[in-house]
């Protein structure tokens, strides 16, 4: 716990942003959440494989796609997303080097696939 001696160092210590004064502890807070916003859009990209009517058909070929490149996707995800009746064949929770190297590589061995941005 804090007593109440160093609750006041830490907003003495604190940072000015728009004019007010803002206690350490809180800035630091404000701060962790800023990166991890930026670390999760880091590792939010995507390559998709495929967009199917059937979703088993779309979650075989995942399964085909990951046997066949493995080393590309070792750090992925696979996941099947319904976009209005549509179900999308993805490799998710990669960075955006690794999406476009992945991608890069699935289309060397004519695998067509398309490198998804984050939301």
């Amino acid at each position: 716990a804090i007593d109440a001696g160093a609750r006041q160092v830490l907003v003495d210590a604190g940072v000015d942003v728009e004019g007010r004064r803002l206690g350490l502890a809180f800035a630091c807070i404000l701060i962790a959440g800023m990166l991890r916003g930026e670390w999760a859009y880091a590792l939010g990209w995507a390559v998709q494989v495929g967009a199917f009517r059937d979703e088993t058909v779309a979650r075989n070929w995942l399964t085909e796609v990951n046997r066949r490149f493995r080393s590309q996707f070792t750090a992925a995800e696979r996941t099947v997303q319904n976009a209005s009746g549509w179900y999308r064949s993805r490799f998710t929770g990669m960075t955006e080097q690794g999406a476009r190297s992945a991608c890069a590589t699935l289309e060397e061995r004519r695998v067509t696939c398309l490198v998804v941005r984050p939301d």
